[in-house]
């Protein structure tokens, strides 16, 4: 137990360390993202050093992870960054670290399936040498990297995986929504309460997405990076800060180590930043992570480990992120960015024309996978009532929302709406009826972010321009007031 609360200590440190660099983010919002962060950056160490070694030395990747936190934190002191209530709110991030840990290992609540199996068997393997050759790319496109990177720190514990890791991004998911929630909301809507106790209370009662706490698998990993990757690009634009967009970055790149279908979230992500008016410091923030991942990943297991068989969904990965990522930065540039703001619907036009040619093409596997997944939000994958009462609420809040740069929220969730039912066509396999299909699984990785939109939705008095009516609600979330 005590290897492993050193392990968590030095992610979240590393998390805090980074983000103390970026002194505009105010300190308590630090205590949600430490753990999440930390996870990050050890994640894009981990890859760098996999690529460069053909193996993964996890104590490395942790040390170094540990030293990004530590240059953050040298450079915040430097700048008199650091006061009393700031070393207040990480103490408070450290003690949540070794709580979740001491529960973790007490109460046994981890879950595992044969999918969890596969993980860990990957966490062992990725240390040995020549590891990138004797996995298979297969097998490390449809696991990848990520969770296994963050379980191969197991070598140091007196068991075969952390069961501190889900707990930690569960909490850290819930804390960070209900921070956003209360402080986006609080000096415009009365009902700020209310609105963020009843939204927190949806997704801390969620069957499935409580389960995924404790689920050694991808998915509140997922769920907590996307909001993370949405929220932090749309703070960005609130406060005209990049600080926002840095934590929002390495999340979103993040992702593409957890999930094969990553990268196409990703793409959505991008394009709907493309579409807003970020700066180009923003854009830069939440490009450069995703592109760095995406060449050595996808273009690294192009260049030494991908059979024939892998080409062609390795190179539609690597052109879909970097496509994005041009595409985003392009939207910088003056004379471009009034063609690049109409991406975001022709983004969603081209989903729903690949649909629509997909569904006609295999029609089968469309129906059987409606068929599947409407079972499951209304009885068999243990929803209970929160993925009903989340698409009438979102449909309704789609429709009627006034919130500023709310395009990057209804662009970004209604590209993951087509993208889920491309899925199953693009991998020629319908949805599953029961709680272990992948379908059912996937959804709680949009959860966190529609319910969020929902909640920004509900409140009808946004200042109806930036400048300056927006100083009065961006100026909380961009300082250290709490």
């Amino acid at each position: 137990m005590i290897a492993e609360l050193a392990i968590t200590l030095l992610l979240v440190s590393s998390g805090l360390g980074v983000l103390s660099s970026l002194h505009t983010i105010p300190a308590p919002a630090r205590v949600w993202l430490a753990a999440p962060i930390g996870a990050a950056v050890y994640m894009l160490v981990s890859l760098l050093l996999f690529f460069l070694n053909g193996t993964l030395r996890p104590g490395v990747a942790l040390v170094t992870a540990a030293l990004f936190g530590l240059i953050g934190t040298v450079v915040a002191i430097v700048r008199n960054w650091w006061d009393r209530r700031s070393l207040v709110w990480a103490g408070t991030a450290l003690a949540i670290a070794v709580v979740a840990v001491l529960l973790a290992r007490t109460i046994h609540l981890t879950r595992l399936t044969s999918d969890s199996l596969q993980y860990l068997a990957i966490s062992t393997n990725i240390r040995l040498p020549d590891a990138i050759d004797q996995l298979g790319s297969f097998f490390l496109l449809q696991r990848q990297i990520g969770l296994p990177s963050l379980h191969s720190l197991w070598e140091f514990t007196d068991r075969r995986y952390l069961a501190s890791i889900g707990p930690m991004f569960g909490v850290s998911c819930v804390g960070l929504f209900v921070w956003l929630t209360w402080r986006a909301t609080g000096k415009i809507s009365p009902h700020r309460a209310w609105l963020a106790l009843t939204s927190a209370l949806l997704l801390v009662t969620s069957n499935r997405l409580v389960y995924d706490f404790f689920y050694i698998n991808t998915h509140i990993e997922m769920a907590t990076f996307l909001l993370i990757a949405i929220a932090g690009a749309w703070l960005a634009l609130l406060t005209d800060s990049p600080a926002w967009a840095v934590p929002a970055g390495l999340a979103l790149a993040a992702t593409m180590l957890l999930r094969p279908e990553a990268p196409l979230v990703v793409a959505i992500v991008l394009v709907a930043v493309a579409a807003t008016r970020a700066p180009m410091t923003i854009r830069l923030a939440m490009t450069i992570p995703s592109a760095f991942v995406v060449a050595v990943w996808y273009g690294g297991l192009l260049l030494f480990n991908v059979g024939t068989a892998d080409t062609l969904a390795v190179l539609g990965n690597l052109g879909a992120v970097l496509a994005a990522a041009l595409l985003t930065l392009l939207g910088g540039l003056s004379r471009l960015r009034g063609l690049v703001r109409h991406s975001g619907w022709l983004m969603l036009v081209v989903l729903a024309l690949g649909l629509a040619a997909l569904g006609v093409r295999n029609p089968d596997v469309l129906v059987d996978s409606f068929i599947a997944t409407s079972r499951n939000l209304l009885s068999e994958g243990r929803w209970l009532i929160t993925w009903p009462a989340v698409l009438v609420l979102g449909i309704v809040a789609l429709a009627v929302h006034r919130i500023p740069e709310g395009r990057l929220w209804t662009t970004s969730i209604m590209g993951f709406g087509v993208l889920f039912w491309l899925l199953p066509l693009l991998r020629e396999v319908a949805f599953r009826v029961g709680t272990g299909d992948s379908g059912n699984r996937i959804l709680a990785h949009f959860l966190p972010v529609v319910v969020t939109f929902i909640v920004l939705a509900a409140v009808d008095r946004w200042p109806e321009t930036h400048e300056p009516p927006a100083v009065s609600y961006s100026a909380g979330l961009s300082s250290d007031s709490g």
